[in-house]
């Protein structure tokens, strides 16, 4: 089995904006619903950790429902600040994991 286009999602989020969460959900409903996509291993991205009163990544589970959203498929919620790149490196180290146990040998 190779590696496809439908192997991995990475979704970026604004944890600075509150009020758009639920928006965000919203899409991130589309995206996993999409029938091209149930197997891809999911990688959130929870940016603006570095923002002040940002949402945290507990609340960002609950609010969203991720718990059972994503229960299906293989997924990670990673807390990042992509101005100073802190947290980066960690999701897509995740992100590499998956795709290499999920038949990709040439990515190890």
């Amino acid at each position: 089995m190779g590696v496809t286009a439908e192997t991995a999602v990475i979704f970026v989020l604004d944890c600075s904006n509150r009020e758009r969460l639920t928006e965000a959900q919203n899409e991130l409903v589309n995206v996993v619903q999409e029938k091209e996509l149930k197997e891809a291993s999911l990688l959130i991205f929870a940016n603006k950790q570095d923002v002040e009163d940002h949402a945290s990544i507990e609340e960002i589970t609950q609010q969203m429902g991720l718990l059972k959203m994503c229960c299906n498929r293989s997924w990670h919620l990673q807390g990042c600040s992509a101005k100073s790149g802190e947290g980066l490196a960690d999701g897509l180290e995740w992100l590499s994991r998956q795709i290499v146990a999920a038949g990709a040998p040439e990515l190890a």
